[in-house]
């Protein structure tokens, strides 16, 4: 999911449906501690396969964070990580699930936890 090792990340948290801001607008963002930035990467690259068949996501409103990775050459990479419903999670190229919540807790603890109708603890 995160190829080599970057050197930053940024997060980028975006409201999904039930919010009273509009969708997809930015909500909070921040940067990752360096000393935390290998446990996120670790985290998110253990997350698992997509399960076979359909994928039923009721709960799912579209909260998300994008992480952007900073790479000392220059170069990002983006991964999207579901905040609510099946927890996915993409680069683009690559989707996995979510299988742990050790990697939303990281999330968490750099811009807060989801709040609003429909998120947990809501």
């Amino acid at each position: 999911m995160v190829p080599a090792t970057p050197n930053s990340a940024r997060i980028c948290r975006y409201n999904g449906l039930n919010s009273s801001e509009p969708e997809n607008s930015l909500v909070k963002s921040g940067m990752v501690n360096a000393a935390e930035l290998p446990a996120l990467v670790k985290s998110l690259n253990a997350a698992g396969p997509m399960p076979s068949g359909a994928m039923n996501c009721p709960m799912d409103n579209g909260t998300n964070d994008v992480i952007i990775f900073g790479y000392p050459d220059g170069h990002t990479v983006f991964v999207t990580v579901g905040l609510t419903g099946c927890n996915l999670v993409s680069n683009g190229a690559h989707k996995a699930h979510l299988t742990s919540s050790t990697t939303l807790g990281q999330l968490a603890a750099v811009v807060g936890a989801p709040t609003g109708p429909g998120q947990p603890g809501a």
